[in-house]
């Protein structure tokens, strides 16, 4: 039971990891969206720039969160369904084409991939937290078995003592 008791907890950080890692995407993602508005509503090179740096940070936060999503599943069976983060080409001909053809329509489908990207990092933020509460009840529920074993094995011992 001290064994299950560690394993949960174990894991049960490591989703408390992997929740905020992806509060820090979720907020790198805001930024860039926010910096794909002022794009779109006429920035010119600065705001771009702006936006594909944010974009980059959230390329190289995607990269660390698909480790340890990597790490969740090995470690759960019941992970976050997404199977695999797909940071290496997420936005890849958009940001050149951003970058190349700074226009109205690229800034727009730049946009939309900010917007998707943060979608599905929310829908994966409320499965992890799914998650974490399952295992904090687990948790839990292994401490008040142990508390009564505990408590049932005094009672043996002043009945043999």
């Amino acid at each position: 039971m001290e064994t299950e008791f560690i394993e949960v907890s174990d894991v049960l950080q490591l989703g408390y990891a992997l929740r905020s890692q992806l509060q820090g995407i979720m907020d790198i993602l805001r930024s860039s969206r926010n910096w794909g508005w002022a794009d779109l509503l006429g920035g010119g090179p600065v705001t771009g720039a702006l936006k594909r740096d944010r974009m980059e940070q959230a390329r190289k936060a995607l990269a660390g969160l698909d480790m340890i999503l990597e790490y969740f599943r090995k470690k759960f069976r019941e992970a976050p369904v997404v199977s695999r983060i797909s940071y290496e080409e997420w936005g890849n001909d958009l940001f050149a084409a951003d970058f190349l053809l700074d226009g109205f329509v690229i800034d727009a489908l730049v946009q939309v991939d900010i917007v998707d990207c943060q979608a599905e990092m929310e829908r994966l933020y409320e499965q992890t937290e799914t998650i974490c509460k399952s295992l904090r009840q687990r948790a839990e529920s292994i401490r008040q078995q142990k508390e009564v074993l505990q408590k049932q094995w005094l009672e043996y011992m002043e009945t043999i003592g």
